[in-house]
């Protein structure tokens, strides 16, 4: 898991920028969260919470479902930073139609 810097600092909407990299060639995957989506949903400044990610006090404290197991359609991840909570959604793309 990591965080990364998007060049766009607008947003912080409920449902959060997330990316994801896949490595193939090991069968191995990361994934990351849009540290300002991440720094406002905790109400502190980016540079905080890259300092704190740095010091290793940037804390994932719960992760939520919809449902159980791998079908989830949605994930809440809830981190801290000291005394500070917050929580980003990702949720999954619905496809629909004919192809």
């Amino acid at each position: 898991m990591f965080l990364f810097v998007s060049e766009d600092d607008t947003t912080t909407g409920p449902t959060a920028r997330f990316t994801a990299h896949i490595n193939q060639a090991d069968d191995n995957w990361s994934f990351g969260f849009d540290a300002v989506q991440l720094a406002a949903a905790l109400g502190i400044e980016v540079h905080e919470i890259l300092q704190a990610n740095h010091e290793r006090r940037l804390n994932l404290e719960m992760i939520e479902t919809d449902t159980p197991g791998e079908g989830a359609t949605t994930k809440r991840y809830t981190f801290n930073v000291g005394d500070k909570l917050g929580s980003l959604t990702i949720a999954t793309p619905s496809f629909s139609g004919i192809a």
